[in-house]
């Protein structure tokens, strides 16, 4: 006999909630599900979709040991925040909360709230974590230019970006920098988006041996052949000397600088390179060199 498929046509009308959009236009309003069997027929469609799983903030061991010892002594007191699609339900906030309980048998409630779109969706979790304090730089400026990015699309494609109410206003006045920086923002998430997921977490961790100008330089350059690039700067060249071969033809670009056919260490390209770069770096530059020197200890133990 066919398994009847769920349909939430009813449930919908019976949860209800408000419609949700981050750019400011609108506020998420949760609507808490009543009812035992409502309740039951959305924790029995919950999903994790991949391409959100980078809005999921990683865990360490300790943190997430202690979040399972809090849930487990005094339940699960947070609300699972979910996307309300046509056949289920996609978890937007609360993976960690909804593994643990699931490991432990626990039950918990759910919200749900309504999008448009799953690019409304990825401005709410970039919001979401951007009001979290456990950010490296790179994230932040990541996530802000993310939302610039998002938030000007529209059904019938690039909203008009102009005006007191024009989107980088907005986003500037809600995260207290300027509109430059969110401009700066936005080339960031443009470049991070070229480079591949390995690279471009590597990157926002603070591990990367590519830094800002980098990652600026891949997002403008349309014609740029990113792998070369990036195999150019990891050897030791440097983004003037890149430039400055490029204009000789791209064929040429196939060493480091000096020549060498054997590729250095990485950790002896980092030392090198980092040293150079603290001799002139900016009080922000220092920050965000010393956080990625930290997160490196941390990793060694």
């Amino acid at each position: 006999m066919a398994k009847k498929k769920f349909n939430t046509s009813n449930l919908v009308s019976e949860v209800g909630s408000a419609a949700s959009n981050i750019t400011g236009k609108f506020s998420p309003s949760p609507s808490v599900p009543t009812g035992d069997r409502i309740e039951k027929a959305v924790r029995d469609n919950i999903k994790i979709l991949p391409e959100l799983e980078f809005f999921i903030r990683k865990l360490g061991e300790s943190e997430y040991n202690l979040l399972k010892e809090d849930i487990s002594k005094n339940g699960c007191k947070e609300s699972i925040k979910l996307w309300r699609r046509e056949d289920d339900f996609v978890i937007v906030d609360g993976h960690h909360r909804y593994q643990i309980c699931q490991e432990l048998g626990i039950d918990f409630k759910t919200e749900s709230l309504d999008f448009a779109s799953i690019e409304d969706v990825k401005i709410f979790m970039a919001k979401l974590q951007l009001g979290r304090r456990n950010l490296t730089p790179q994230e932040s400026s990541y996530l802000r230019g993310m939302q610039y990015g998002l938030s000007r699309k529209t059904a019938g494609g690039i909203q008009e970006d102009s005006g007191q109410g024009r989107t980088r206003t907005l986003l500037a006045q809600e995260y207290g920098v300027s509109e430059a920086t969110i401009m700066r923002d936005y080339k960031l998430y443009r470049g991070l988006e070229k480079v591949g997921e390995a690279i471009k977490q590597d990157y926002l961790s603070g591990d990367s041996f590519l830094r800002k100008m980098h990652i600026e330089y891949i997002a403008v350059e349309e014609l740029l052949d990113v792998q070369r690039f990036i195999y150019f700067i990891e050897r030791g060249g440097s983004l003037e000397e890149y430039k400055a071969q490029s204009q000789h033809g791209t064929q040429q670009i196939q060493t480091a600088p000096n020549g060498s056919k054997s590729k250095p260490s990485y950790f002896e390209a980092f030392a090198s390179k980092f040293d150079k770069e603290l001799k002139v770096a900016d009080t922000e530059r220092k920050q965000e060199m010393k956080h990625m020197l930290q997160r490196m200890l941390e990793k060694i133990g």
